[in-house]
């Protein structure tokens, strides 16, 4: 019934999910189309950008070479009146040259055609004449109607320091619409460019901006641009895509990509009106509308559907869970019922074969006394050996059992771990194991029962040597931990770790490890008492032991209290 209950708070809760969906799917699927439009668009103007580049470049490539062509070509004639050099010249005329110069020192200009240049413009040549090619300022004559300009400069002797310069005045705005008008942009796209200084030195739309530049704006720049962080961005990241808005103009995307002219870096952006990019989304919009409709129906028919065909369900699951819940309580209670006898058992069973271990014990030690002239000392001796395993194995019972009296004493933990090592010696050697200890050299002497640890330890090492490949390695580490009075559950002790380059544990094993009678090992191999008697040994030390994964293999972890008696 409580189930049933739920079921419905189930149901009309994934209907209004359903309704949210709906609306969150059209608001999704909207943005992704219109963020698809404005990315295909960017990528577009960012392939033109790249198109035009690549067309500037080699424009100058070609100016430079055949400008240390005509330098070399003036120089093998005796005057300047070779048919060969008019028909160079008019060439250059006719890609938007529109001066020639040679400067042999401030005051020794000689001007093959054009305007020559100012005073100022010399000195700027001058200034910048550090490479072979270069260009020099770019520059704005309002005197033929706001013409911009520049000079591309050759070095004549680039190895020494002099002032013998050729060059030549280049219109700008000529030389960038020639690359930039066969592009085919749309009606809203335009091109604009900047210089590596932040300068603007090209915008078909703001002739007023030209030469402004970003890092020196005015009042009237800030009138129409609220920062100009985009355009900066584009000196640091050369080539990429944006966004930005001027003044009440409608956003505007753009993408931009670098031109290396010579010395210099030019900056070419295409923008356009994100409305306009954005306008054929009308149609979109409606199949979007009509197919998000359609789901949600769906949607919606499927939970009702759902609801309908799945009450008899829940109802056959209540009743599987509640005979299923039966079942596990009756395992249980055979479960414990089993432990109760085993316990009671093994009271009997440990005292019937310590005594006679006992006697046999006795015995060898008269044998020992009747024979002073060792005839017999070394079969005496593995008879004592074997009794003395037999009362360890029947300890470990009565431990289990919790028969066994609990005697701890001040004893020093590497100590006990070191003599668990060498009880277990011949183990390592025979499968080539490495041990590795990492114990500092503080003092670790606690209360503790020095033979009930060895047991932990010695279990948990044979465990992973029975798991570990030759060659394997173990690793022992001790470090002390500092109780914090914000956790009264961790006390001052230390910490034991156990880690062994073996296989990793089973997830589904590693809350079963410490159970009574918990094994993996073949049959008559193991008894599944090892681990959880050393986890009782552990509790009574006030202690906690746990084992985790590592990617190098499992680890066991023992933590111990300092508990001073």
């Amino acid at each position: 019934m409580i189930k049933k209950k739920i079921f419905n708070i189930f149901y009309f809760s994934l209907s209004f999910a359903a309704i949210i969906i709906f609306i969150a799917l059209v608001y999704t699927w909207y943005n992704l189309i219109l963020d698809d439009a404005k990315l295909s668009h960017q990528k577009k103007q960012l392939e033109m950008s790249q198109v035009s580049a690549i067309g500037i470049q080699m424009f100058f490539e070609h100016v430079q070479n055949e400008l240390s062509f005509f330098y070399k070509l003036q120089l093998s004639y005796k005057t300047n009146n070779s048919d060969e050099m008019d028909i160079l010249l008019n060439h250059f005329k006719t890609e938007g040259i529109i001066g020639m110069y040679l400067l042999e020192g401030e005051n020794k200009n000689h001007t093959r055609f054009g305007i020559p240049p100012t005073a100022n413009e010399i000195k700027n040549i001058l200034k910048r004449h550090s490479q072979e090619f270069y260009l020099s300022d770019i520059y704005k004559d309002n005197s033929t109607g706001g013409q911009i300009y520049f000079y591309f400069c050759k070095k004549i002797n680039p190895d020494i320091f002099d002032n013998k310069i050729f060059f030549i005045k280049l219109n700008l705005d000529f030389i960038l619409e020639k690359y930039f008008l066969p592009l085919q942009l749309s009606k809203s796209d335009y091109a604009w460019v900047l210089d590596d200084e932040g300068s603007l030195i090209y915008h078909p739309n703001h002739k007023d901006m030209i030469l402004k530049n970003i890092f020196e704006s005015n009042r009237k720049c800030n009138s129409c641009h609220q920062s100009f962080d985009i355009q900066k961005n584009i000196l640091v990241n050369k080539t990429g895509y944006s966004e930005y808005v001027i003044g009440d103009e409608p956003l505007k995307i753009m993408a931009y990509s670098p031109i290396k002219v010579a010395n210099r870096n030019w900056y070419i952006s295409i923008s356009t009106y994100l409305p306009d990019v954005t306008y054929n989304l009308k149609s979109k919009l409606s199949l979007l509308i009509i197919s998000s409709t359609i789901i949600f129906i769906i949607i919606i028919g499927f939970i009702i559907f759902n609801y309908r065909s799945n009450l008899k369900r829940i109802k056959a699951e209540e009743e599987n869970k509640s005979i299923s819940n039966e079942m596990k309580f009756q395992d249980e209670v055979n479960h414990m019922s089993r432990l109760a006898s085993v316990g009671e058992l093994v009271d009997t069973v440990a005292h019937e074969i310590n005594t006679p271990a006992g006697i046999i014990g006795v015995q060898a030690d008269i044998l020992n006394l009747k024979y002073p002239d060792k005839k017999y000392s070394e079969e005496i001796e593995i008879i004592k050996k074997q009794v003395s395993r037999i009362s360890s194995y029947t300890r470990s019972l009565l431990n289990f059992s919790k028969r066994i009296p609990y005697n701890p004493q001040r004893n020093n933990i590497i100590n006990v771990i070191e003599d668990s090592l060498y009880l277990l010696g011949h183990r390592f050697r025979e499968k080539q194991i490495l041990i590795v200890k990492e114990f500092d050299r503080n003092s670790y002497d606690y209360f503790i029962d020095k033979l009930q640890l060895e047991h932990v330890f010695i279990n948990i090492l044979n465990n992973a040597v029975d798991e570990m490949e030759i060659g394997g390695t173990i690793t022992l580490s001790i470090k002390t931990i500092l109780g914090e009075p914000a956790n009264p559950s961790l006390q001052t002790g230390i910490e034991i770790r156990i880690h062994n380059s073996g296989n990793q544990i089973p997830a589904q094993n590693l809350d079963k490890l410490f159970e009574a009678f918990f094994t993996t090992k073949p049959d008559g191999k193991g008894t599944g008492l090892g681990l959880s008697i050393s986890k009782k040994i552990i509790q009574r030390h006030e202690g906690t032991i746990e084992v985790k994964n590592t990617d190098t293999g499992p680890v066991f972890i023992i933590r111990l209290p300092n508990k001073n008696i």
